[in-house]
């Protein structure tokens, strides 16, 4: 989208000749640069570097957006359209559904070049290119509900968006079991028959994408399990199952569960695993899962 910066006069294609934007017949075009794959990636690598040799800038994941773009007048065959000495015009770009959302955006303008005249990607290095970096140069606004790059521009032919692409979505999960207390008193170095363990088991989304219905057993070797208490809010317990409705990238939750010492356990090499599983969705049909064994 295109929008005037103050007063804006259009010329047909830099003659003499007025176009008077009655209807808004004047529309900006937005085309492909190139349908070749491998000029697209050669200018899109230029532009990354381009930018990152201006001012300094850093890009840890750069990703870019191409765009071949004209304004022409609608309603003369889309002939191309200029505006007149020191005018300029708004463009709203999409931000790309990719970008990270604390990406800033720069936008790398190839001033040198245009349809008539064709560039090989060897040679893509060689053309004059406008680097607009900077918060003064480009900003992200948003209109409605949709997010845009905003920057000025005063003559149109192919432009690459260089941006901070988002993370690759990793769906991960993580268990830690702790003796907290026997019999509600700091754990000695032994336990005894008849003794109440309690146990805090932790289980925390590390990943970078949400998970939901995570699951969580705690069973021991001899087919007895523990028993939950004080489950914490969005936890049900179904038959000593617990399922955790959703847990947030990042976060954790904490649950208690205790056990009984029995007189079978002091003879017996009894094993605890804590397990727990959730639905994944980068690969639904691949749970994600984690489990952690004490003695």
């Amino acid at each position: 989208t295109a929008v005037p910066n103050g007063d804006v006069t259009y010329y047909v294609n830099d003659s003499e000749v007025k176009v008077e934007n009655e209807n808004d017949r004047v529309q900006l075009l937005v085309d492909e640069v190139s349908n070749g794959e491998e000029f697209n990636a050669a200018m899109g690598a230029d532009a990354i570097e381009r930018v990152t040799n201006a001012a300094g800038n850093t890009l840890s994941n750069a990703a870019y957006d191409l765009a071949y773009m004209d304004l022409v007048d609608t309603q003369n065959g889309n002939a191309v359209v200029t505006m007149g000495e020191d005018q300029s015009l708004f463009i709203y770009w999409p931000v790309p559904e990719n970008a990270a959302a604390d990406s800033e955006f720069h936008v790398v303008h190839y001033t040198g070049m245009d349809r008539e005249n064709t560039v090989d990607a060897d040679k893509l290095s060689a053309q004059a290119a406008d680097v607009k970096t900077g918060e003064d140069a480009v900003e992200k606004v948003t209109i409605g509900d949709q997010q845009y790059v905003k920057f000025t521009t005063d003559s149109f032919s192919p432009f690459a968006l260089v941006y901070e692409k988002a993370p690759d979505p990793v769906a991960s999960l993580d268990v830690t079991k702790t003796l907290t207390a026997v019999n509600g008193k700091t754990p000695g170095s032994s336990v005894s028959v008849g003794d109440t363990l309690t146990y805090v088991i932790k289980v925390t989304n590390n990943g970078n994408v949400d998970l939901t219905n995570v699951t969580v057993t705690d069973t021991m070797s001899n087919g007895r399990t523990v028993t939950w208490v004080n489950l914490p809010d969005g936890v049900t317990n179904e038959n000593g199952t617990l399922t955790i409705t959703s847990l947030a990238a990042g976060t954790s939750v904490e649950l208690t569960a205790t056990y009984p010492v029995l007189r079978a356990d002091a003879s017996s090499n009894l094993v605890n695993t804590a397990k727990v599983t959730g639905t994944n969705p980068v690969e639904p049909d691949t749970p994600v899962t984690d489990e952690v064994q004490t003695p």
